[in-house]
């Protein structure tokens, strides 16, 4: 136990390190939406969110997917080896599009936002006009990213959204 006059250990001095830094992979995550590269940043992309995102998009497309089972293939995209599947490249772009769209409109000001967020998530505001550039709640056109950590490293929990995605993701 740590007291005020007692160090830390050296594995919780690395935890809180961590934790301090969570605008890298923020930041990381960024700089991938604004050249096109959403399977670049899927690794760290939180679980749920990429159940969330999946799902999402196999349910709006299903008329399109033939006889694929959505929720399977919704499984297979969520995977950390999605971005190998053959529909990716359509899953990604519309990902991608609806991302762009909404940092541009400003839409997530309507979703509602977790009045206190777990202690394992905390809210980032994005610019979305400069990569380099983080930003103030209150800021014109500013994008919150949620970010989790998980233990070992910080995850995009949501993006363009303060709303944490369900739990019961396939993982």
């Amino acid at each position: 136990m740590s007291t005020p006059m007692t160090r830390p250990s050296a594995g919780r001095l690395h935890t809180v390190a961590a934790r301090l830094r969570v605008g890298v992979p923020a930041q990381v995550f960024r700089q991938h939406l604004a050249v096109g590269d959403l399977a670049g940043a899927w690794r760290g992309v939180d679980p749920a969110l990429r159940w969330a995102w999946t799902r999402r998009w196999t349910h709006t497309s299903r008329a399109a997917l033939g006889g694929l089972c959505p929720v399977g293939l919704a499984i297979e995209l969520a995977a950390l080896e999605g971005p190998a599947h053959p529909l990716w490249r359509r899953f990604a772009s519309d990902q991608l599009q609806t991302l762009h769209q909404v940092e541009r409109s400003g839409q997530w000001r309507s979703c509602p936002g977790p009045a206190r967020p777990p202690a394992d998530v905390t809210v980032l505001y994005a610019d979305p006009r400069h990569l380099d550039t983080w930003a103030l709640p209150s800021d014109p056109g500013a994008v919150p990213m949620l970010m989790r950590w998980n233990g070992t490293t910080w995850l995009v929990l949501n993006y363009a959204s303060t709303t944490i995605p369900p739990t019961g993701h396939p993982d």
